[in-house]
C-alpha cells in the first residue's frame, strides 16, 4: 500500500515547531522595537541639548545672567568663571534613560543688564 502524505502526528509536530518558532521571533522583534525607542529618545535628548547650547551661544547672554534656567524639558545653568569677567560657564541638562549633559564656556555680555 502506497503512502500519500502526512500522519496526524506529522503534523502536530510541524505545528508544534512553527509556533514555538513564531513565539521567540515575536519576542526578538518586541525587544528590538524597545531598544531602537530608547535610542530615538536618547538622540532626541541630545538634540535638544545641543540646540539650546547653541542658542545660548548665538544669543549672548549678560554677564550677570547667572543662575539656574528651565526650557522645556531641557534646563541649564550659567555660572560666572572667576578672574574672566567675560566668560560664563553654561551647563545644558537633558533628561533621558542616560541624562545628556553639555557643558561650555561661553561669552557673556558686561553691558548688558
Amino acid at each position: 500500500m502506497k503512502k500519500n502524505g502526512f500522519t496526524l502526528m506529522e503534523v502536530l509536530v510541524a505545528l508544534a515547531i512553527l509556533g514555538a518558532s513564531s513565539a521567540v521571533f515575536c519576542k526578538f522583534v518586541e525587544g528590538f522595537l524597545q531598544l531602537r525607542g530608547a535610542e530615538r529618545r536618547q538622540a532626541q535628548a541630545f538634540l535638544c541639548a545641543t540646540q539650546t547650547m547653541e542658542f545660548l551661544v548665538h544669543n549672548i547672554p549678560s554677564c550677570g545672567a547667572a543662575g539656574q534656567f528651565t526650557s522645556g524639558d531641557v534646563s541649564y545653568t550659567l555660572s560666572p568663571v572667576p578672574g574672566l569677567a567675560h566668560l560664563l560657564v553654561a551647563e545644558v541638562t537633558a533628561p533621558s534613560i542616560h541624562p545628556v549633559k553639555l557643558r561650555r564656556l561661553i561669552l557673556c555680555d558686561a553691558a548688558l543688564p
